[in-house]
């Protein structure tokens, strides 16, 4: 349930490369706190292998997760920016999603 969700959360996320169906996505992103945003997707990437959906990070409670309920891929994100980079392999089912430059899964 999408809950709270007035305010507009800035993220900007580029495709940066393509080869060989290795998709690169590199973006900003800064989650305000009023009205303690929630329940709101930030990302999804779709056309995965062998499932139409391979990502969504989606925000709770001041957390980044993984999907619904998945690991935690950042925690304490109100108010503040933060570095996204998502490589996704599709040939190979591999996600790899990193955070201020640090590998989270």
């Amino acid at each position: 349930m999408v809950e709270h969700t007035t305010d507009v959360i800035p993220i900007d996320i580029h495709l940066l490369t393509v080869l060989n169906r290795v998709w690169q996505f590199e973006g900003y992103g800064y989650v305000p706190s009023r009205n303690e945003t929630n329940g709101v997707c930030i990302m999804q990437v779709l056309g995965g292998n062998p499932h139409a959906i391979t990502l969504i990070l989606r925000l709770s409670k001041d957390s980044l997760y993984y999907c619904n309920g998945g690991p935690v891929v950042l925690e304490n994100v109100y108010d503040r920016w933060f570095r996204l980079n998502v490589i996704h392999d599709v040939e190979a089912s591999k996600l790899q999603i990193y955070v201020d430059g640090v590998l989270k899964l």
